[in-house]
């Protein structure tokens, strides 16, 4: 973490200055701080921080605050309270800068981890910076089990193993699937050509169908004219036979009465020849 931070201390006092109304050099002591930054461990040829980082692990053998500053006009007095992760204070150190000239300055601290109790205690820790007092700064680190780590790695990597056989078998299990699909597809495109047949062997059915109800409408009509043609000529038929009826019972009447008259024709002519045999018989007596 980066911080810029200008600070000016007090001149000390100005009454004094004052009373003794003469010029009095002061030196002022200030600084800026540029950076905050936790490291893993520092160069022994260079002294410059090795290994940026905020993580450190149990079989870490350190864990490094290194603070930089610019601007500086003399030595400050550096302290770093380190934290445990319940923000009780665990250790304490002062140290001062080192001048590296041009105003420029560093310093830093350390808290050793490998077989120490913060090996012991996993979790997020803070170290707080404060020069002259003053404070400038805090950083936050964690500190992990590495076995825990590799545990977790472990069963991650066999999680991880699981998955992909889950994955082959239904890659597997998708292959067949789609094999399936491609014969069910290949079925159903069969079945498309099947239903596009009857389809249009029905319609042509429907078609016949329509024309034979058209034909069938045509022949009912037909019949229904024919039906009452044959009522009137049925009714017609019976009034002929009825006629035909009272012909016959007319002609047997005549029959009956030309028969009467035959008769009484026969009888006259018989009763004339009667009499005129009689009559004969009669003149030849005289």
């Amino acid at each position: 973490m980066t911080m810029k931070i200008k600070v000016r201390y007090p001149l000390g006092l100005l009454s004094f200055l004052l009373l003794f109304s003469c010029s009095v050099s002061v030196h002022v002591w200030g600084y800026e701080v540029d950076s905050i930054l936790m490291y893993d461990d520092i160069d022994p040829t260079t002294s410059a921080p090795v290994g940026l980082g905020e993580i450190y692990f149990t079989h870490s053998g350190y864990a490094y605050c290194w603070v930089n500053f610019s601007e500086t006009t003399g030595s400050l007095l550096v302290r770093f309270d380190w934290f445990d992760t319940v923000r009780e204070l665990y250790v304490s150190h002062q140290t001062t800068t080192e001048d590296l000239g041009s105003g420029l300055a560093r310093a830093y601290d350390y808290i050793e981890i490998d077989g120490n109790p913060p090996a012991s205690d996993l979790g997020e820790w803070t170290v707080m910076v404060y020069a002259d007092d003053e404070l400038i700064g805090t950083e936050s680190f964690s500190i992990i089990d590495y076995n825990a780590i590799v545990e977790n790695t472990d069963a991650l990597v066999d999680q991880f193993a699981e998955v992909v056989s889950s994955f082959n078998q239904f890659k597997s299990d998708f292959e067949s699937m789609r094999e399936d699909l491609e014969e069910r597809s290949s079925d159903l495109n069969e079945l498309r050509d099947i239903y596009g047949a009857l389809k249009i062997t029905y319609e042509d059915q429907i078609s016949n169908y329509n024309d034979i109800l058209s034909e069938k409408i045509t022949f009912q009509e037909d019949y229904n004219s024919l039906a009452a043609d044959y009522e009137e000529l049925v009714l017609n038929t019976n009034q002929l036979a009825d006629d035909y009826d009272g012909v016959i019972d007319d002609v047997e009447s005549m029959a009956k009465r030309l028969s009467n008259s035959r008769n009484l024709t026969y009888a006259s002519v018989a009763l004339a020849v009667v009499f005129l045999g009689a009559a004969i018989y009669v003149y030849t007596k005289k």
